[in-house]
């Protein structure tokens, strides 16, 4: 195999025609592989695949290892390396874990082709269609689910409202973050960055307000300061304190504010995770008490972890698990040990800063594996992957028709 680590074939850019509006295919076929991703997550892998096959990877020997790309074959290659160690987890789960890692390679690859322009209306169509919903949510309860608590919050076509908090918090970010640097253009831009706030303040998510503030703390340290940056990130802060004081808000900071440090880690010795008042107090206890058995089950486990999928509640490692993890950093050290975490989020970490973006792209990155599931979600994940390549377009200028 020949390895070509930044030329393609351009055959993929082509329009059709309908009733005298040209449509741009492979745009239209990247927000059907979102679509699809919204709607069932192994479609959403097969969907990427066929979409990155028909832009051209995995034909006429090329294969992209670089940037976004390389860094999820890097994943997949240790979700692979697990595979072939001792685990009391089944092979199929595992395989499962490495086709989704090389799957998000393959569509990080092929949405390098399209200009940051294309990818910035893809994200601005999930947006709008999700926000679109809502109305239809309050007046029929349709496209909302129950959380751990039982309260109904709007989801869209997502399976969780989080997995909705986290995708709009990191749009909401990147797009903050290039409107202070001056690439804003238009209407498009604004609508966009209204409807991705909007929709973090509807799915009630502590852990996608966590991710926004994050964006907006760094800011300040990801542009060179002028007077007129400054005052727009002040603006920007006051913004997040007016939208705190919503309903829907402090609903999401309750779930932090309230939290007993001390009583959640008595309720993780005693594997007692409810009735704390809070997600993320039970976040907390249940974490604990995924590394504290861990770090019990000797230095093989430690070292190499319990085998790809194993923080999954569908594998159930551990005899109290009810749940995941809710949290990639949790999930990745059950599941590949201290070496594969480190491997893992150092990899990560290194091209989400090579970016282009300073410290916002470890923000779109990191920021929702923190207290969420995302790292092997496609619903989340391939949005992330949009984003931070459309932040990388913009660095080097490809905004164009392309």
């Amino acid at each position: 195999m020949t390895v070509s680590p930044s030329t393609y074939p351009q055959r993929s850019m082509q329009y059709r025609r309908t009733s005298g509006t040209r449509i741009h295919v492979p745009t239209l076929g990247l927000f059907l592989v979102a679509f699809i991703a919204m709607l069932h997550n192994f479609a959403g892998v097969f969907a990427a695949v066929a979409y990155a096959f028909y832009l051209g990877e995995l034909r006429n020997g090329t294969l992209k290892i670089s940037g976004l790309a390389g860094a999820f074959w890097i994943v997949a290659c240790v979700a692979f390396a697990r595979l072939i160690l001792p685990s009391s987890i089944p092979v199929v789960p595992q395989v499962e874990e490495v086709v989704r890692f090389a799957s998000f390679a393959l569509f990080a690859a092929a949405i390098t082709r399209l200009s940051a322009d294309r990818l910035l209306s893809v994200l601005a169509a999930i947006l709008f269609l999700s926000l679109a919903l809502f109305p239809v949510s309050e007046a029929t309860g349709l496209f909302s689910r129950p959380d751990a608590s039982g309260v109904n919050r709007f989801s869209a076509l997502m399976p969780h409202a989080n997995h909705l908090g986290y995708m709009s918090a990191i749009i909401a970010v990147a797009l903050l973050y290039l409107r202070l640097r001056g690439f804003s253009q238009g209407k498009l831009w604004f609508a966009t960055i209204l409807a991705a706030c909007l929709l973090v303040v509807i799915s009630r998510s502590s852990g996608a307000l966590l991710v926004s503030v994050l964006g907006v703390a760094v800011l300040p340290i990801s542009l060179k300061p002028t007077p007129k940056r400054m005052l727009l990130t002040l603006v920007l802060f006051g913004v997040l304190f007016a939208l705190s004081t919503t309903s829907q808000a402090q609903f999401a900071l309750e779930k932090i504010l309230i939290t007993d440090f001390s009583h959640a880690l008595a309720k993780a010795s005693s594997y007692t995770f409810g009735n704390q008042g809070s997600s993320f107090a039970w976040r907390i206890s249940y974490w604990y008490a995924l590394l504290d058995t861990l770090f019990e089950s000797g230095t093989y486990a430690i070292l190499f972890g319990e085998g790809g999928a194993a923080g999954t509640k569908d594998q159930a490692v551990y005899f109290f698990m009810v749940k995941d993890p809710h949290s990639d950093l949790v999930k990745a050290t059950i599941e590949y040990g201290v070496i594969g975490f480190s491997v893992i989020f150092s990899t990560l970490l290194y091209v989400s800063w090579r970016i282009g973006a300073t410290f916002i792209g470890p923000v779109v990155l990191i920021g929702p594996m923190l207290t969420g599931n995302t790292l092997a979600s496609v619903t989340v994940i391939f949005p992330i992957l949009i984003t931070l390549t459309m932040l990388n377009k913009f660095a080097k200028g490809q905004i164009g028709e392309t």
